[in-house]
């Protein structure tokens, strides 16, 4: 079953074809009130610019219409003539059938044409002759049998090449795309995937022009075949010419600055190729720029890239065709004025983006914590990050979001060497000896395998509260780098070790509140200072209370 659009598509382009040529048959005139043409039989008669009698051109036009429509076949027989005299001491042609006055022409009509009135009002009696034949051989049953036959056979040959084109551009395609199919592919990405749908539309395309050339021709063909529709086959000729001449006329006063534009476009691609190049050596550090950071190459060798283009499109536009137009400039406008209004949200995610890599906050592969989120940094973007936690889910935050938080990262000092501490809080009671404590939190350390012994892990009191102190350990992560994407286990095993470290020496993790004061004051005396197994941890160039 045909598809809708094959018989849809060629009538409009009948119907404009049709409408364009009964465009062309007329003569180009100014507003109806100044100038208008007597047509009749598909035929430009004669044209007034003048008023007569008080009646304007398209009036004068109208009443010759209607004069020539009494006409009947026997006073279409008599000839055409022409008979001077005067209006307003003026010389005047009146044209006339037989004893039939169809309209006059004054000198007025002529000055557009630039011709005489005499051999104007000669040219004018030509053309209705012409179109009274016309009428005449219309009527005749050999021409229309001529005219019928020529339009057969002028349909047949139409529809028997539009077959061949649809049958060829379908071999075509098949032919094109099985040798795409056989083409090895040598890139990852599978360039033939994408050239097969932009070549099928191609030939789509040339199938189409091709189509709509034959039914030009065919309709060029089958309106000359008949008299009274000669004129608009010839008016669909010079249609087609004038088109054809300008689109030509058009190239040809285009091509300079075409050719201006690529070359600037050529230049400015060779520009940003060499930016590309050189940026990408510094990011592999091949190259070594003292106002550049591996880090920051990736987006500074973007906000280049899209400087040399814009100032490459920049020089080319004044040498764009069309640019210096009216439309041109009022749809530019608009395209500004929606990028200004529309885009407020990404040139802040913009900006945060730059903020984000050129501070050098983090980059692929740290280990990070924002906003309580802790993940490892799969891509940093120019409008958002993201990263992936420890259930191996993609977490996207926009780039404002980290310039308004605080960024933790891991990883950024192992890369130098430097130790990656962890760090764990506890708050125990004041009847727990400090030193105990102390001792309690390095055996735990001790006894978990991913933290090192180099530097000494250390433990401090951050806090003497109102019921209990504070401690935090802190502990080195041996070999950091790697260890750094199994941070969360390392504190499971780290807080396990501490809770069972705890329970051997019979000291329970809790931080106690009371509403009263005790009786007894909650202290622990010197004598208990150091229990079994706990180390005087006392500066020796201190005295001991």
């Amino acid at each position: 079953m045909k598809q809708p659009w094959s018989l849809i598509v060629p009538g409009l382009v009948l119907a404009f074809l049709i409408s364009a040529c009964f465009q062309s048959s007329h003569a180009q005139e100014p507003a109806a009130s100044e100038s208008a043409t007597l047509r009749y039989a598909n035929r430009n008669i004669a044209s007034f610019h003048e008023p007569l009698s008080g009646a304007v051109p398209h009036v004068r036009a109208e009443r010759a219409t209607a004069v020539l429509r009494t006409l009947d076949d026997a006073d279409k027989l008599q000839p055409v003539s022409t008979r001077a005299f005067q209006y307003m001491d003026r010389p005047a042609v009146a044209v006339q059938v037989g004893s039939h006055v169809i309209f006059a022409l004054l000198p007025g009509d002529t000055e557009a044409e630039g011709r005489p009135l005499e051999q104007e009002a000669a040219r004018v009696r030509g053309n209705l002759q012409q179109a009274f034949e016309a009428e005449r051989q219309q009527r005749r049953p050999q021409i229309l049998l001529r005219g019928v036959l020529i339009a057969l056979a002028a349909t047949v040959v139409a529809l028997i090449l539009a077959w061949l084109i649809r049958a060829g551009t379908r071999r075509l395609e098949h032919w094109l795309q099985l040798r795409i199919e056989r083409t090895k592919p040598r890139s990852r990405l599978r360039w033939r995937d994408y050239v097969r749908p932009l070549v099928t539309r191609l030939f789509i395309v040339l199938a189409w022009l091709a189509q709509l050339l034959v039914v030009y021709v065919w309709l060029a063909a089958v309106l000359a075949a008949f008299p009274l529709t000669r004129p608009l086959s010839a008016g669909l000729q010079v249609f087609f010419a004038d088109k054809l001449r300008q689109l030509a006329r058009g190239l040809v006063e285009a091509s300079p600055g075409i050719v201006t534009v690529l070359l600037i476009l050529f230049l400015t691609r060779a520009v940003a190729e060499g930016v590309r190049l050189f940026f990408d050596n510094v990011q592999r550090r091949s190259i070594r720029a003292p106002f550049i950071h591996p880090e920051t190459a990736s987006a500074t060798k973007r906000l280049i890239t899209i400087a040399v283009w814009a100032m490459g499109v920049a020089i080319a536009y004044p040498y764009i065709p069309g640019s210096s137009s009216d439309a041109f400039k009022g749809v530019s406008v608009m395209l500004g004025i929606v990028f200004t209004l529309g885009s407020a949200g990404v040139v802040n995610q913009l900006m945060s983006g730059m903020v984000v890599v050129y501070s050098r906050a983090l980059r692929r592969g740290d280990m990070v914590e924002i906003d309580g989120i802790e993940a490892r940094v799969m891509e940093v973007g120019s409008l958002a990050t993201k990263l992936v936690n420890l259930n191996r889910q993609e977490i996207t935050l926009p780039n404002s979001l980290l310039v308004g938080n605080a960024v933790r990262n891991y990883s950024k000092l192992a890369d130098d060497g430097a130790p990656i501490y962890l760090s764990v809080k506890v708050t125990i009671g004041y009847d727990a000896p400090w030193r105990l404590v102390h001792q309690i939190l390095l055996e735990a350390v001790a006894a978990t395998d991913d933290l090192s012994t180099t530097p000494t892990p250390f433990v401090l009191q951050q806090a003497l509260g109102d019921f209990y102190v504070e401690y935090e350990v802190f502990a080195a992560l041996e070999d950091a780098i790697e260890r750094l994407p199994r941070k969360p286990m390392i504190m499971s095993t780290l807080h396990a070790n501490i809770q069972d470290a705890f329970n051997n020496h019979g000291v329970q993790i809790m931080s106690p509140h009371f509403e009263a004061q005790p009786e007894e004051a909650v202290v622990v005396p010197p004598s208990k200072w150091f229990p079994a197994g706990a180390v005087d941890e006392t500066p020796k160039d201190e005295p001991r209370q």
